[in-house]
């Protein structure tokens, strides 16, 4: 399944379709690429970009939660590996020089 398709599949589970759907899976993407650009272009405020990767990841995976709650016996762990990135970033904050 194409990448697009498998999210609008995914948000269809929260009731969104078309456009909506298409508009959510884009701002989600945005949402990453900034809090990765503002991770490599602003070394001293890796803390505050960690917390808000932190606010993300929660709020992604409650909405996966929500739309497919299957998808936390997925044997790929879509969801699960959402706790190793909380983890991973938890210890960036910790080591950041600030």
């Amino acid at each position: 399944m194409a990448p697009l398709a498998h999210s609008h599949a995914l948000l269809a589970g929260l009731g969104l379709r078309g456009a909506a759907a298409t508009a959510v899976t884009l701002a989600g993407a945005a949402l990453d690429l900034a809090l990765g650009l503002a991770l490599l272009l602003l070394p001293r405020r890796t803390r505050l970009v960690g917390a808000a990767q932190i606010a993300a990841t929660l709020v992604f995976t409650a909405l996966a939660t929500a739309a497919a709650p299957a998808a936390w016996a997925d044997p790929f762990g879509p969801l699960l590996k959402n706790a190793a990135v909380l983890v991973a970033t938890l210890a960036l904050m910790a080591v950041a020089e600030e």
